[in-house]
């Protein structure tokens, strides 16, 4: 149109001045440049040149913006890896400078330096750290780490008052550091010792908070969320919220080792160790022997003999071959964690403890009475020593040395020491549950030392709040089996009472327990003896075969137990 345009108009000067220009322009506008007829412009020479050459241009625009893309990728790439840099840098300085402090700490021991040094004892090196730490001029986040590691080697120890000094320093340093997960470790560790030392009513609300943060921090699929389920699951009282905590626990741990998440299978056997302390912990000790039993096969496989989550673990296997009567396996594999305890750990501290007390409670268990005293009485001086008198600890091992010693006839030393224990479990859990179990406790002392029973003396088991049935059922049975033997003991009139309670006690056993274990063959014994004394047939084969095993038992009862041979012999 601008090239028709021009070569029409009137004036002369703004015409082309030949064809050939008129042919020039016509050519041009054919090839798409410029053309005279157009006033020049940088912008008509643009769109020119843009439409000349569109593919190159559109190649160079991509090539532009990729190029463009990748020089800020290359730009924040290098800032990440210099920021993964500088913290690699920075850890590795405070481990630098955390090595140096131990370094510095351990020349003490070096007697060349200080005469004298190789005489120091653990306690005066840790002592020498504290105060080392407390003054020195670190930063926030090396101070948390080292109170942190400070406060494991006391709690390693059973030096509690001193792990939790340790852990307030190191959550109160991490705080200033602004370390968010290492606050949220640190808080957890605290309300675990809260549980070790209060008991669970104490750490519930602190492990219940803390399971909450971790889910906001991690999100629900995170293993250390996993961990805080199965720590809470350990101190709720609601059964089904229990099994919940623990079975989502296991599944988030499957389900990070299939994601390749952990490079072994520890979080696994913590998992499945929890879930086995619920088994037995609710009377199925079949299932918590087998979950005991793989989680040691996992942990055999990656840890030494002697390391504490082993022996956490087959001490837990121990009891559960307890549980279901294998009590001479159960007494073996006791007193080797006990050896190793002492080896690791040393002859004071609350693992051994607690490993005296296992081996103790076995020797109970097969007749073995005087053998178990020496035990349970360096379990008690030691739990007092580690957690206190006031503690509960103590006072349940000297429930087991109270039994000992009435079984082993010591009767007046024997209730001496149930009555003070007594007395301190009840002022530290006055729960029906409690109150329940010490009346049964002490009913069955009674039985033993030869001393009148009535049914009144299990009054604390039939109280409004249904104590007994709050129980886990193999718990339960032994109230309804001591419940039979009262019956027996008041005479002809409460037969039919037994009769009950042993039934219901059998019902609660079967499939808990073994079929060769002794608490069940009591309870069959004294069904066939309330039966023949109402006179009705009694079973004498069922008889037979179960008085062997309740006299090998060394919690039976012998006057049951005579009454039962006079059946077999009439």
């Amino acid at each position: 149109d601008r090239i028709v345009m021009m070569a029409l108009r009137k004036e002369p000067d703004r015409r082309y001045r030949s064809a050939q220009e008129l042919g020039e322009d016509i050519d041009r506008w054919l090839a798409g440049h410029p053309v005279r007829a157009v006033p020049d412009a940088p912008m008509y020479r643009m769109r020119k040149l843009v439409r000349r050459h569109r593919t190159a241009l559109a190649v160079t625009a991509s090539v532009a913006v990729l190029l463009v893309a990748s020089v800020v990728g290359a730009l924040w790439q290098a800032r990440t890896i210099a920021d993964q840099r500088d913290a690699a840098i920075a850890a590795r300085e405070d481990a630098d400078r955390a090595a140096a402090m131990l370094v510095d700490l351990f020349a003490a021991a070096d007697p060349t330096i200080h005469p004298g040094g190789d005489s120091l004892r653990v306690d005066d090196l840790v002592a020498r750290a504290e105060a080392e730490l407390s003054s020195s001029m670190e930063s926030p986040r090396i101070q948390a780490r080292l109170w942190r590691t400070l406060a494991g080697v006391h709690g390693a120890r059973s030096r509690y008052d001193e792990q939790e000094a340790a852990l307030a320093r190191a959550c109160e340093a991490a705080t200033t550091a602004e370390m968010t997960d290492e606050v949220l470790a640190i808080q957890h560790e605290q309300a675990r010792l809260v549980l070790l030392r209060e008991g669970r009513a104490a750490a519930e609300p602190l492990l219940r908070e803390s399971l909450e943060r971790h889910l906001r921090r991690y999100g629900p699929d995170a293993s250390d969320v996993a961990i805080a389920a199965q720590d809470l699951a350990s101190v709720v009282e609601d059964p089904e919220e229990q099994r919940r905590l623990l079975e989502r626990a296991l599944a988030i741990t499957r389900a990070g080792l299939a994601r390749g998440q952990h490079d072994d299978s520890l979080s696994l056997a913590s998992a499945l160790n929890g879930l086995g302390t619920f088994y037995w912990q609710h009377g199925d000790q079949a299932r918590a022997v087998g979950a005991f039993t793989e989680t040691q096969s996992l942990l055999a496989r990656m840890l030494s003999p002697d390391h504490p989550h082993v022996l956490v673990v087959r001490s837990n296997l121990a009891v559960g071959l307890e549980a279901v009567g294998r009590f001479d396996e159960a007494e073996a594999m006791h007193r080797e964690i006990l050896a190793a305890r002492r080896r690791v750990l040393g002859d004071e501290s609350g693992e051994v403890a607690g490993s005296l007390l296992n081996v103790g409670h076995c020797l109970v268990h097969e007749g073995r009475y005087e053998d178990a005293i020496p035990y349970l009485e360096e379990s008690v001086r030691i739990a007092r020593l580690v957690y206190g008198a006031a503690h509960p600890m103590p006072a349940r091992g000297a429930v087991d040395l109270a039994i000992a010693m009435v079984r082993a006839g010591r009767i007046d030393a024997g209730f001496r020491t149930f009555d003070d224990a007594e007395a301190l479990l009840l002022a530290n859990d006055g729960s029906a549950a409690n109150r329940c179990d010490l009346a049964a406790r002490r009913t069955w002392l009674a039985l033993w030392a030869g001393r009148p029973v009535t049914a009144d003396d299990l009054r604390a088991c039939r109280d409004p709040e249904d104590a007994a049935a709050a129980m886990d059922p193999v718990a339960r049975a032994g109230i309804e089996r001591l419940r039979g033997v009262v019956a027996l003991v008041s005479g002809d009139g409460a037969l039919a009472e037994a009769e009950d309670a042993f039934r219901t006690a059998i019902e609660l056993l079967e499939g808990k327990v073994a079929e060769q274990h002794p608490s069940l063959a009591m309870a069959r014994c004294g069904l066939e003896i309330a039966r023949a004394g109402s006179g009705r047939p009694f079973d004498r084969r069922v008889l037979a075969a179960a008085l062997p095993r309740c006299e090998s038992w060394g919690l039976g009862d012998a006057a049951m137990m005579r009454r039962g041979h006079a059946l077999l012999e009439s």
